[in-house]
């Protein structure tokens, strides 16, 4: 349970990296549920279980973007003309859909897997509500963890990451549409279930009051 709790920490903490000035992006709200609502129980399964921290204990590092770039953990320098990768269209492999929320400064991120249990433990429902409690604002919001493994050699300013290197990378409150996007034009190729090939790049968003932040776009190749 340690080892699961510093995955998730470790999950949260790269998230939570995104510059806050997406806090002025308009997402449609999505529905809370009623607080004190009776959540109906859901035996556990092993699939269950076994996805309910995403890709934590599956990356070798965590991927960020910025307006400036894209960084592979700590590395430098950022990356700014794209990287290939390959990807699973594969649910609860490739990628992990979740619900989040986030809340306070400096901001806290809570999600879930399944609707039913946050990843910070205790039910949904409660999460939400104790959100909401101390930020009537706050929404939820859809996003995902996506596992991404380098299609080729990536030279950073002090080593090499070689071909197969796994990165992690939870999309922002304003970056889930790129993704979105991306899912559609694979189904429509008939490659949903599949490894695909991807461009990565990045795009900066220009925000209310002036601020800036960057999401990943995602191109087939």
């Amino acid at each position: 349970m340690a080892d699961m709790s510093a995955a998730i920490k470790k999950a949260q903490e790269a998230a939570g990296e995104v510059i806050d000035a997406e806090a002025q992006y308009d997402v449609p709200a999505t529905t809370a549920p009623q607080a004190g609502a009776v959540v109906p129980f859901q035996k556990p399964s092993m699939a269950a279980l076994g996805n309910a921290t995403g890709i934590n204990n599956q990356v070798d590092m965590w991927l960020k973007v910025n307006e400036h770039g894209i960084q592979i953990g700590s590395e430098k320098p950022l990356i700014t003309d794209g990287l290939k990768v390959k990807v699973a269209m594969v649910e609860d492999e490739g990628f992990f859909v979740k619900q989040s929320i986030k809340w306070g400064k400096p901001i806290n991120y809570a999600s879930t897997y399944d609707g039913i249990m946050s990843d910070k433990g205790g039910s949904w429902n409660d999460q939400v509500a104790m959100v909401q409690a101390i930020d009537p604002t706050a929404k939820m919001f859809p996003s995902a963890d996506i596992l991404l493994v380098l299609a080729e050699d990536l030279k950073l300013k002090d080593k090499t990451l070689p071909a197969g290197t796994k990165l992690g990378h939870t999309l922002s409150m304003s970056n889930f549409g790129n993704w979105s996007e991306l899912y559609r034009e694979a189904a429509a190729a008939n490659q949903v279930g599949q490894e695909i090939d991807l461009q990565l790049d990045y795009e900066e968003i220009n925000g209310k009051n002036g601020f800036t932040w960057g999401v990943l776009t995602f191109a087939l190749s």
